[in-house]
């Protein structure tokens, strides 16, 4: 299944070269550690994707947006699950992604309490 990666089209990327942990995929068995370590460095790797591109943008709205599609692409279901792995690196990582998520959360309650006040009291 791993020997799969190794694509032969002269457009592709040869995943043997992208890092050194993939050079000898081909060569040898990983055991079942090696591939958990992998795969935690990999849930480790997409939480840092996915908290850069949520929290850069200056504009709520769009963090917000950014944020609520993740979580509608199965983030949401996952996320239960990841807080279960005993992982520092990725405890790191959902720590900040709830973290920024309050926050947004607050000055997103502060916007709608400025908007009820504005209604309220129009003059």
């Amino acid at each position: 299944m791993l020997s799969q990666l190794k694509v032969s089209h002269s457009t592709s990327c040869d995943w043997s070269t992208v890092s050194p942990e993939f050079e000898d995929f081909n060569s040898r068995q990983m055991s079942e550690k090696e591939i958990l370590a992998l795969f935690e460095k990999m849930m480790v790797a997409c939480m840092q994707l996915i908290n850069a591109l949520v929290t850069s943008p200056d504009d709520l709205d769009f963090r917000l947006h950014i944020r609520n599609e993740f979580m509608r692409c199965g983030l949401k279901e996952i996320l239960p699950h990841l807080n279960t792995i005993k992982n520092e690196a990725l405890d790191i990582q959902l720590k900040v992604f709830e973290e920024h998520k309050e926050e947004d959360m607050i000055e997103f309650s502060h916007r709608l309490e400025d908007i009820k006040s504005e209604l309220e009291y129009p003059f």
